[in-house]
């Protein structure tokens, strides 16, 4: 609504009378006066879209204060405070406590602050308003801030969304596989007995065939591929999940990308395994540095594509996991000087579980770190790295001076 437009109307009528009868607050109280009286009459303003807007007049002692104004149409409301000349944004009852001299109270579930009481002069004042909003004034306000809330919102999602599809890269296609041969690399091979022969059920080869025996249970060499396998009788399909990786450069230049993941892999008699990628967590991290904007993942869209958000809403944290080695050449001119040198990538080919981000963010800045990675104690770099709170005793002197201290 334009300012301009509706301070030109006239204001309502003052009340006859300075005070009207308020309700009772209790059945042992009396009605209490109420100095502060509403007056409502609609507008009709040209250079409007729908001409009508709604105005309420607010009196004290019979004194305008202020003036209300909202448009259903385009869903907003402004106030005109009499004394200070201030147009701004509140609502019907930050406006009474305004006319009374009070601050305004912008929590809408804080009980324990003072409220201003107000009240029409007339049952036709409320008439006005509810033909008018369909509803009470205070339902309509909340409804119009819901609405607002979730614009916001909604175009926040949308800033992230396109922010995600231009910055962040591809999965590779050797991700799969290593996940499939160096993190789920044991494979089963399921037997079942049957009245006169075995059934086997191969998860490396996905070949199936009869024969007399059984090949018993623990590790075993498949007959038809020659690979080794975990002979079991159990039936049903087997699961593992495991937490994984990736640190990519990002399609911007000038950014790199830390993605942390929870990956599944399911062994069933009837096909061979399958794995599947639940992405938890993004870092997006400028060049050279080892901290950056975190994003969590916070639900699917439409279209069964995960969204990100800038709140951790499910209290999602990253946990010690492996991290694919494939794409840590390309990392080089992207990360600190001090990660490139710290052995991340020996870690990394070693196929040790490690926590990663709390190697990135802050242990590839302690130089004894790089000398117990390159100098073959990978348990314990892991050790160090995974326990990195307050008070844990790492068996190293962090400030010795030479390898034997």
């Amino acid at each position: 609504m334009r300012k301009r437009v509706v301070l030109q109307s006239q204001p309502c009528p003052p009340p006859e009378r300075e005070w009207v009868e308020g309700t009772k607050e209790g059945w042992y109280s009396k009605p209490r006066r109420i100095y502060t009286i509403a007056k409502a009459q609609l507008l009709f303003c040209e250079d409007n879209v729908n001409n009508v807007v709604l105005n309420i007049d607010i009196y004290r002692y019979g004194e305008l204060k202020a003036r209300y104004f909202a448009d259903k149409y385009a869903e907003s409301h402004r106030v005109l405070i009499i004394d200070t000349g201030e147009w701004k944004q509140l609502c019907m009852q930050n406006v009474a406590n305004v006319a009374a001299g009070m601050k305004p109270n912008y929590s809408e579930y804080n009980y324990t602050c003072d409220v201003e009481r107000w009240e029409y002069e007339l049952d036709e004042d409320r008439e006005c308003v509810l033909g008018y909003l369909g509803e009470r004034i205070n339902y309509w306000e909340s409804g119009v801030m819901s609405s607002k809330r979730y614009t916001q919102l909604a175009n926040r999602q949308r800033k992230i969304d396109t922010m995600m599809a231009e910055t962040i890269p591809d999965i590779p296609e050797d991700f799969y596989r290593w996940l499939h041969e160096d993190i789920f690399g044991q494979r089963h091979l399921f037997q079942r007995k049957l009245s006169k022969m075995t059934r086997m059920q191969c998860t490396a080869c996905g070949k199936q065939w009869l024969q007399k025996k059984a090949m018993g249970i623990g590790m075993k060499l498949c007959p038809k591929c020659g690979r080794t396998v975990k002979g079991t009788y159990k039936a049903q399909e087997q699961s593992a999940e495991k937490s994984v990786y990736l640190l990519q450069p990002c399609k911007k230049p000038g950014m790199w990308v830390e993605r942390y993941f929870r990956a599944r892999c399911i062994w069933s008699p009837e096909h061979v395994s399958q794995v599947s990628i639940d992405e938890r967590i993004r870092a997006i991290v400028p060049d050279g540095e080892d901290w950056g904007k975190v994003y969590y993942e916070d639900g699917v869209d439409g279209s069964g594509n995960r969204r990100f958000w800038d709140a951790n809403h499910f209290s999602t944290r990253m946990i010690k996991g492996y991290l694919y080695p494939g794409t840590l050449p390309q990392m080089k001119d992207h990360w600190p000087d001090t990660l490139a040198r710290s052995g991340i990538e020996i870690l990394a080919a070693g196929g040790v579980s490690f926590n990663v981000n709390h190697m990135i963010i802050s242990w590839h800045k302690v130089p004894c770190m790089e000398y117990i990675i390159k100098g073959g104690f990978h348990r314990r770099a892991a050790e160090m790295i995974n326990e990195s709170y307050w008070g844990t005793d790492y068996k190293v002197d962090l400030d010795g001076e030479n390898p034997q201290e």
